[in-house]
């Protein structure tokens, strides 16, 4: 705690106001956030970072989260399927929670940026066409989506060579952005066409506005609401 504070104060000593606290869940120890919100607080800073989802399920520790400055969290929602969810070995993440959850972060003040996956074996066109359904219904304001990439090393590559599943071992191409390799329900090059539907559906100015500018939450922090209109430009661009 004594390591990250003193680094959160060099940071406003060389003239920041605001931060992106680097750390995969930072929910996971709920004792040491709420500590650590509680010495941000004291330092007037804005911060963002990255947890599950499930921070809405302890009302008292997202105020807590709140009130000491942060204003954007980074939340892995994965999928809008259960199976798929399930594939991930995530049990605490629950698809049909995951628009109560947007729901009241975005009403906590915290400006709600979501992560999603396509491409695993219970992917099909239609769910992916449902995803954008999702995202738009929910005005999700900075929304971020990768085809699953199984890197050389991991486990699950070993696993798709082994069932003779992976289109190449060339690195240069795994960019989360092209299918690597093959699911079960859709055909790799459909994936792909399909991640790049997805994005060309997101990021139109109709739907940045609608999901930002018509987002009655996002109004409370102007600063946020520039900064989502931004990063959606930068991802349309």
């Amino acid at each position: 705690m004594d390591e990250v504070i003193r680094d959160i104060k060099e940071v406003k000593r060389l003239g920041f106001r605001r931060f992106y606290l680097i750390d995969d869940n930072i929910v996971s120890n709920p004792r040491y956030l709420e500590e650590l919100c509680k010495e941000i607080k004291f330092l007037k800073m804005k911060w963002a970072s990255q947890c599950a989802i499930h921070l809405d399920n302890n009302p008292k520790l997202l105020k807590i989260v709140s009130e000491s400055g942060c204003d954007l969290m980074s939340f892995g929602v994965e999928s809008i399927q259960q199976d798929a969810i399930d594939s991930f070995d995530k049990p605490w993440l629950k698809a049909n929670k995951h628009e109560e959850y947007i729901e009241k972060l975005s009403a906590s003040g915290i400006t709600v940026s979501t992560e999603m996956i396509v491409g695993t074996d219970f992917d099909t066109e239609q769910s992916i066409r449902e995803t954008f359904a999702f995202v738009y219904r929910n005005k999700i304001p900075i929304p971020r989506f990768y085809i699953l990439t199984p890197v050389p090393g991991t486990s699950l590559f070993r696993q798709y060579e082994k069932e003779g599943r992976m289109l190449t071992n060339d690195l240069n191409l795994f960019d989360g952005i092209r299918c690597m390799h093959i699911p079960k329900k859709i055909d790799p090059e459909k994936l792909t066409d399909m991640f790049w539907w997805l994005s060309r559906k997101v990021f139109p100015i109709q739907s940045i506005f609608y999901r930002v500018l018509l987002n009655v939450k996002l109004w409370k922090n102007p600063g946020m609401l520039l900064f989502s209109l931004g990063v959606n430009f930068h991802y349309k661009h």
